[in-house]
């Protein structure tokens, strides 16, 4: 089984139990970049050694799953709050803020995190996944480095075909917002 399937089962088994417990994308950024600039065996050495860092950071009885090519999933079966996971999240952030020795390399990753914590109202696997990686993609908007879905990120995505329509029939609309932050 996959890591995807895997960390639906997990999400699966720990919505049956009944409590409160968090889902965590963590994005390792730029590794193609890496990959580019150090080689291909420095990127694979480099997504071991995160997986290593992270998995030490756990506390036992967390769950860390590969998911993609630079992307894992923790899944946190128990915490108190969302405070709880989002200092899990911050944590986790915080492990990269340092270049990591790899040969003769030092290198430093960035990773965004992006998180859900599960609700009283039903939700899939798939829903709550979708929510944790919607975070992890806005957190690289944020100064820290991590992110939790609230509201914004579990609306449906926007599908190719009703983008082109709107474009086609002229119907977007500009919503200009204050900056409330440079990075």
């Amino acid at each position: 089984m996959n890591g995807y399937r895997r960390v639906l089962a997990a999400v699966d088994a720990s919505i049956r139990r009944g409590e409160l417990f968090a889902l965590l994308v963590v994005r390792l950024r730029r590794l193609r970049e890496t990959e580019l600039s150090f080689g291909h065996a420095i990127g694979a050495q480099l997504r071991r050694e995160s997986e290593i860092l992270i998995r030490e950071a756990l506390r036992p009885g967390d769950m860390l799953y590969h998911i993609g090519e630079s992307d894992f999933a923790i899944v946190l079966p128990t915490v108190r709050s969302e405070a709880h996971a989002e200092l899990a999240a911050a944590k986790i952030a915080r492990l990269f803020d340092h270049p990591i020795q790899l040969d003769r390399h030092s290198v430093l990753i960035r990773v965004t995190v992006g998180g859900v914590v599960s609700l009283p109202q039903e939700r899939t696997p798939d829903e709550m996944l979708m929510a944790a990686d919607h975070a992890c993609a806005w957190a690289i908007h944020s100064r820290h480095g991590y992110r939790m879905a609230r509201g914004i990120e579990m609306r449906p995505p926007v599908g190719h075909s009703v983008l082109a329509e709107a474009l086609r029939m002229n119907a977007l609309e500009l919503h200009l917002q204050p900056i409330r932050e440079i990075a």
